[in-house]
Parts: structure tokens; sequence; C-alpha cells
């Protein structure tokens, strides 16, 4: 056998063993870049205001609308990513506003209001930064006495900004809307020693301005 006949067949192993491991790493190559990214916790404490609305009427020889003032909120959010483009969360927020008439504008009466909620993210790419879009279902509740859970859902929008991995700055701004549910044969939402409180409307709305820190793991 000639030296260069030999030597061709001493390149057969070694193009055989390139061939080999290229074919190997070609589908795990591209089974990394098709696959989607593991799914994230997020933790995300937030802080804002609750801005004012006028759900109640106070009845008596001249009714009065009752407004609740504007307040400071906060919370805290639970979810996970489903992927790059949704997420869904559980959220749980505090807020004490003051009740206000025209009678009593200097009133300090206080009404502490917790909402849960169940919500769905659309995220959207900005570049570095990451938009979203909100839609949550929940209740609204306080003292038994003071009317007891009502329905509530909102519609939001906001973005993210990435600070240092995986610490995210988050700022919303959130219309809510909460029902004015009676009982049979209801016709106040409560009363109490100032007088008895009528819903204005089936719905009242009022706007919330929100951020905080997200903590993904």
């Amino acid at each position: 056998m000639s030296p260069k006949t030999r030597r061709r067949f001493e390149l057969v192993p070694e193009a055989l063993v390139a061939l080999l491991f290229f074919a190997a790493a070609s589908p795990s190559r591209g089974q990394a870049k098709a696959g989607p990214d593991p799914p994230l916790w997020r933790l995300t404490p937030f802080g804002g205001s609750s801005f004012e609305t006028n759900p109640y009427t106070l009845e008596g020889a001249k009714p009065t609308d009752v407004r609740l003032r504007e307040t400071g909120t906060y919370g805290l959010r639970f979810g996970r990513e489903i992927s790059s483009k949704v997420s869904i969360e559980i959220a749980w927020s505090h807020a004490e506003p003051i009740l206000s008439t025209s009678s009593a504008p200097g009133s300090t009466v206080r009404r502490r209001l917790n909402d849960v909620e169940l919500g769905v993210n659309r995220y959207l790419p900005l570049g570095p930064v990451r938009g979203l879009l909100e839609l949550g279902i929940g209740a609204r509740g306080s003292r038994s006495a003071l009317g007891g859970a009502n329905l509530t859902a909102d519609l939001g929008a906001g973005f993210e900004v990435p600070v240092i991995r995986p610490v995210f700055l988050r700022i919303d701004e959130r219309f809510r809307e909460t029902y004015g549910n009676l009982g049979p044969g209801d016709r106040f939402a409560y009363c109490d020693r100032t007088g008895c409180f009528a819903y204005r409307h089936r719905w009242f709305a009022n706007w919330e301005t929100l951020g905080g820190v997200t903590y993904s793991f």
C-alpha cells in the first residue's frame, strides 16, 4: 500500500469521530435553543397611592355624598411566570382611607380595607424595559359590620426595569372597579352611629399608582 493510500485510510477514523461528535452535538444545541426558559417564581412587595373615590350617600334629612379620601396603600404579590410572555399572581394589599363628607370635612374616621385578588400579566418587550398589561379579579373586605366583602376587578398597565438580576423595579397604574353588593332586602351598605350609608351606584371606581421591587427565583 502506498504512503498516500495509507494516509487516506488513517484519516477515515478521525473523520468518522468528528462526524459522530457533530451529529450528537447538533440536536442538543437545537433543543437548548428551542426549549422554553424555566418558569420563574416572583415576589413583589409594593406601596403607592389609592386615589379618592365617592361610593356612598349618607342618608338623612339632607343626603350627603361620602368620599374615601386619597391614601397610601401597601401589599405583597406572589406569582409565577408561565412563559416569557405571561405570568399569574395573587396579591394582597391594605389601605386605610378617611371617610369624608361635606358636613364633616375634617373627619378622621378611617375605613380599613383589605384586597385579595388573582391576576394575569401579559408582557410586552420594549428593549431593556419590559412592559406589562394586567387584568385581575378578587374581593375587597372590611369588617362585616361595615358591609363585609365586595367583588373587585381591575385593569392596569406598567413596566419592569432590570436593576441587578434577578431584581426588577416595577411600576403600575391600575383602574379598579368595586361592586356595591347588597344582600336580599338590604337598602344600605351599612349603618353606624353617624347614620346609614347607601351605595351611589352598583359599581364605584378608583385609581391606584403602585411601585415595587420584584425578586424572581
